[in-house]
């Protein structure tokens, strides 16, 4: 049954979000990233979030980046167990009074309406993740034949 305008419940998951300021340190840690990443926010706020990636930042990020814009994107991130993980992530650009970028990174929600889901109301964040591709483990690159 698809829930009514106006309907609000807690959501059983949350999606993976954090802030990080303009020198790429990590100032808030969601519960989403947590799941996801296997780190509390002890673990990382104050760190810089470069240390959380598998592999730089693909190069049309980097460039959006500097010109304060938003991006979207899929980046390798390492789990605290050591595995890779391949994330799609939005960055969003977000201005303080002086002017300095904060970002807002957000990934994809691992559920899904009621309407999208199975009708027996399970969770369906990992088949959500399997069937449209925000999270999956990084492989590396075949060589050339």
């Amino acid at each position: 049954m698809a829930a009514a305008p106006g309907d609000v419940r807690p959501a059983r998951r949350q999606a993976p979000s954090a802030a990080v300021d303009a020198h790429g340190v990590i100032v808030a840690w969601g519960r989403g990233a947590q799941e996801l990443l296997g780190y509390a926010p002890a673990d990382v706020v104050g760190e810089r979030a470069a240390t959380l990636l598998a592999q730089p930042l693909p190069a049309a990020a980097r460039r959006c980046a500097a010109r304060r814009e938003a991006w979207d994107g899929e980046i390798a991130v390492r789990h605290r167990d050591g595995r890779r993980l391949r994330v799609r992530l939005l960055a969003h650009p977000l201005l303080d009074a002086a002017g300095e970028a904060r970002w807002f990174l957000t990934g994809p929600a691992p559920e899904v309406s009621a309407a999208a889901g199975p009708a027996d109301g399970r969770d369906v964040g990992d088949d959500m993740k399997r069937r449209w591709g925000g999270v999956r483990p990084h492989r590396e690159p075949r060589p050339p034949r």
